[in-house]
């Protein structure tokens, strides 16, 4: 299940491991104790970023991230009947499909869509609870690394307007 940020696809795998799924969570490579699967989605993050550049990311960036979800997904398939793995990512990568589709012939690919100005909501709502939680502000996030583009973009100094435009 792929859709943009706070579509809801994480609330709707939840969901859905009420009504007996096993849900694999995609967003854990922000958030996994393994160092591999960290790596790994760092590797997939940095292809995701050159692909919006109008770059031609390398398979070995983006598909050991994919493999690690593939196989989680296969893993709790022989304990579980339903499975699903929610992403943000699909359909960016050349090839990814076909990848998908070589370990799990019989997937299943949905995408969550949301009215823009919905989505926005949450977005931001979602994010200022993350930052809480990481007691940094949107100006400390925007003085990142990961934000380095945005900034050679837009600026060095975070507005809210900057971040929307981003």
């Amino acid at each position: 299940m792929a859709g943009y940020p706070s579509a809801g696809k994480t609330f709707l795998g939840d969901y859905l491991a009420t009504r007996g799924f096993q849900h694999i969570d995609g967003d854990q490579g922000g958030y996994s104790e393994t160092a591999e699967i960290r790596q790994h989605m760092e590797g997939m993050w940095a292809a995701m970023q050159s692909k919006t550049k109008g770059g031609s990311p390398k398979p070995e960036e983006w598909q050991p991230f994919y493999k690690c979800l593939i196989d989680q997904a296969l893993e709790a398939s022989k304990k579980h009947e339903k499975v699903v793995v929610t992403f943000a990512v699909l359909g960016l990568f050349d090839g990814e499909i076909d990848f998908l589709m070589k370990y799990i012939p019989d997937i299943k690919l949905i995408e969550v869509k949301v009215d823009q100005k919905v989505l926005m909501k949450r977005f931001y709502e979602r994010n200022e609870e993350i930052t809480k939680q990481m007691g940094v502000t949107p100006a400390q996030i925007w003085k990142s690394d990961e934000m380095k583009d945005a900034r050679a973009t837009y600026g060095e100094e975070w507005t809210l307007e900057k971040q929307e435009a981003w």
